[in-house]
Formats: C-alpha cells, sequence, structure tokens
C-alpha cells in the first residue's frame, strides 16, 4: 500500500510522511515524560525509539514482510507496539502498563 501511495499518488505520499514527522514528535514527547516520571528507563534514547516506533509501523503494511494471508494486520501491530512498550518500560512502566491493559485502555503510543 505504502509503495502504490509513493508512487501513484505523491500528494497524499507527502502527507502521509508529515503524519509519520508528526508521530516521531508525538513519541519523543510520551518518552521524555515517561522518563521523567520514572516509566521508562532513563538510557533509552527518545529520538533512536520514536524512529524506530514509526519504522514498526510503516513494517506492518509491508506484504512481504507480513502476507495478508499469513497475518492479520491488526494483530501484527498490536504485537510490534507491546515489543516497543515493553522495551522501553522499566519495572514501575510494566507494571502501570499491565494495568492499563487489563482495564482494557488503549494507549496511543
Amino acid at each position: 500500500m505504502l509503495f502504490d501511495l509513493q508512487k501513484y499518488h505523491p500528494k497524499a505520499w507527502n502527507l502521509w510522511n508529515d503524519h509519520k514527522e508528526k508521530i516521531g514528535e508525538g513519541v519523543v514527547r510520551n518518552i521524555q515524560q515517561g522518563i521523567a516520571e520514572g516509566f521508562f528507563r532513563s538510557e533509552i534514547n527518545p529520538d533512536i525509539m520514536a524512529v524506530t516506533r514509526v519504522v514498526l509501523i510503516e513494517a506492518a503494511f509491508n506484504p512481504a514482510t507480513f502476507p495478508k494471508d499469513r497475518f492479520n494486520f491488526v494483530e501484527v501491530q498490536s504485537q510490534l507496539f507491546e515489543l516497543f512498550v515493553y522495551g522501553l518500560c522499566s519495572d514501575k512502566g510494566k507494571k502501570l502498563y499491565q494495568k492499563y491493559k487489563e482495564s482494557n485502555y488503549q494507549p496511543s503510543l
């Protein structure tokens, strides 16, 4: 989908790139706040992790990586999100995240 967007719809592709930049900025802010509050590990580099998060989001759209006949898109995104969040979390953060999961809270990191 992203390849077609880039090739055939350059205006939409530019909108997607602008949106990705905003996603990254939001992730950086969230990680900085999480570090300050002790929920995320202090050694995390927010800029690197923001790029990583955007790459993970895009990876789920790649049919060569996650073919539709083998993988459910929502499940892929959910699993990648879990991997990302647990990689950031301190012990304190893991406890809070587990509490949110048990209450069906839907974070937007």
